[in-house]
């Protein structure tokens, strides 16, 4: 009998044994869950926290750039425009003569209409020779073509041919 007691007791402590492994198991278990968690919701923050950085850099950079190119005061083009422009006025090809070659001193004279007959004042541009073009817009004139209006018409606009 006192061999038999012994055995039911060793097995009873071996499934307490058993029991307290699991218990603690699970403890560390959810432990390690909720410092994962943490680390998890802290990487998140960190990301978020890098993006704003970055999107507030972004925005800084833009921003000087754009005044830099004398488009400081823009209005935010997704925005409906406060007021109207009148629609522009149809032009004729064939009234300008694009072969024309006229100094940048002319080029730049007030919105009266002094320029030199046959230029067209809203392609000032087109009328300067290769070399004062590439020295005063700082591209060739295939490149500047090749780029896209707002950013031809902010070109213009720093070098007073707009």
């Amino acid at each position: 009998i006192a061999v038999k007691a012994c055995a039911d007791a060793a097995k009873e402590v071996s499934i307490a044994l058993d029991e307290a492994d699991r218990a603690y198991r699970k403890r560390r278990r959810r432990e390690a869950d909720e410092k994962e968690a943490e680390l998890r919701r802290r990487l998140e923050e960190e990301e978020e926290n890098a993006r704003r950085k970055a999107q507030s850099f972004y925005d800084h950079i833009n921003r000087k750039n754009m005044a830099a190119m004398g488009l400081g005061d823009l209005v935010d083009r997704t925005k409906p425009e406060s007021h109207a422009h009148a629609p522009p006025t149809a032009v004729k090809a064939d009234e300008f003569d694009y072969t024309l070659v006229v100094p940048y001193a002319q080029l730049t004279a007030d919105k009266a209409p002094n320029f030199p007959a046959g230029v067209d004042p809203a392609n000032r541009e087109k009328f300067l020779s290769d070399a004062e073009f590439s020295s005063i817009l700082g591209c060739d004139k295939s490149a500047f073509t090749a780029m896209p209006k707002w950013k031809r018409d902010a070109m213009k606009k720093k070098a007073q041919l707009f």
